[in-house]
């Protein structure tokens, strides 16, 4: 199975005030930026301190069907995320009308991808956020929509004026 969890190393990782580094999966060391987020950096430090600065950031909760100590497995992640999303149809069944695809943590990524790139972030800021080696991998998450190959069309036009 695998797990969630983020190894957090204090002695090997440097920290500033604008971002983090963390090992994820593959064992790949990811800076993650938190802008404006000094509420975040604040809190993830806490926890740090809690956690003894080495090991998982999320970790299973033995009461919850986790393993003390260990990281956050998948199906542990996936069965809560799948109650959120349920609370969230009953709560809101109108902003769900129009979801045919299932909505699943995967797709959160691709999600995430797309609103970046909408948001004007470049597809190489993009592929470095979601951790891709290679570029194709994060245009395989993006889907742009036409409104917004029509408003690039309209910008580069603008540009070359």
């Amino acid at each position: 199975m695998t797990s969630m969890g983020l190894s957090a190393d204090c002695g090997q990782r440097e920290q500033r005030a604008r971002d983090s580094s963390v090992v994820g999966k593959g064992n790949k060391e990811r800076v993650i930026p938190l802008i404006d987020a000094s509420r975040s950096v604040a809190l993830f430090r806490k926890v740090l301190k809690t956690l003894g600065g080495v090991g998982p950031l999320f970790r299973g909760n033995v009461r919850k069907g986790g393993r003390h100590g260990e990281a956050l497995d998948y199906s542990t992640v996936w069965y809560h995320f799948e109650r959120y999303v349920d609370q969230a149809r009953s709560t809101h069944p109108e902003r769900f009308v129009d979801e045919h695809e299932p909505i699943t943590i995967h797709r959160l990524r691709h999600t995430y991808a797309t609103i970046k790139l909408r948001d004007g972030v470049s597809l190489p800021s993009v592929r470095k956020l979601l951790g891709h080696t290679n570029l194709q991998t994060t245009l395989r998450y993006t889907e742009i929509d036409l409104e917004t190959i029509k408003r690039e069309l309209v910008e580069a036009r603008r540009r070359k004026q």
